[in-house]
């Protein structure tokens, strides 16, 4: 038995709706559980870490020093 056009459009419509929905439902329920996973994992605490800056204008200098030699 074959369907008219207007029905075909109607089952095209009907079928997209549901997808429409089923998308909508899966973002839901994939935002919840993510947030639920992310809200859970334990608080790290910072660990303070000492950065010491070593040269000053010698260290550029005899850095570039071997460079222009061998020019």
């Amino acid at each position: 038995m074959a369907l008219s056009s207007h029905d075909e459009l109607i089952l095209l419509r009907k079928r997209a709706r549901r997808r429409l929905v089923g998308a909508v439902v899966l973002v839901s329920v994939a935002t919840v559980v993510l947030w639920n996973v992310v809200g859970h994992l334990p608080e790290q605490q910072m660990k303070p870490e000492s950065i010491e800056i070593m040269g000053g204008a010698s260290a550029p200098a005899a850095a570039s020093a071997p460079a222009a030699a061998a020019k």
